[in-house]
């Protein structure tokens, strides 16, 4: 099965801005993680979500969950997905509002995008922070995950 994600080449320095309710994070909290993500990669040996590099290169442009944080999703949205997929649609919504993740994979994962600040760990300042539409897309997600 072809995924939506985009590949992240290597030495490439992929640069896009995505303009909606989920972002406002800060440039010097990602040179601060960038640190810790060479040490967690370094300590990470097992990856249960896939890798960035298994995602389609066309994704680039337009971000594919973009959408996960602008309107309800429905089973059209989901329809396809394995597991690993729909635990990172999940934890986009998450990402996208600076959590900073507990599982290594998870981490190293979203922490490889331009756009990912894991700025608190705090989950439950996370789920403050959320939308109305963003808490209904996680309960959704969850069901099928």
């Amino acid at each position: 099965m072809t995924s939506k994600w985009f590949t992240l080449l290597t030495g490439a320095a992929l640069f896009f801005s995505v303009t909606t309710s989920c972002d406002g994070k800060k440039k010097a909290e990602k040179e601060e993680n960038e640190d810790k993500v060479e040490a967690t990669e370094k300590d990470s040996k097992k990856e249960s979500v896939k890798n960035p590099e298994d995602y389609e290169t066309d994704a680039v442009i337009n971000d594919p969950y973009e959408y996960l944080c602008t309107r309800k999703i429905s089973f059209s949205d989901i329809e396809g997905e394995d597991k690993a997929e729909l635990e990172v649609m999940r934890n986009y919504i998450f990402a996208r509002h600076g959590y900073r993740f507990q599982r290594n994979d998870l981490f190293v994962f979203f922490s490889r995008f331009d756009w990912y600040y894991g700025r608190t760990s705090d989950m439950e300042e996370v789920m403050n922070e959320l939308s109305e539409i963003e808490r209904y897309n996680v309960e959704y997600i969850k069901k099928y995950e």
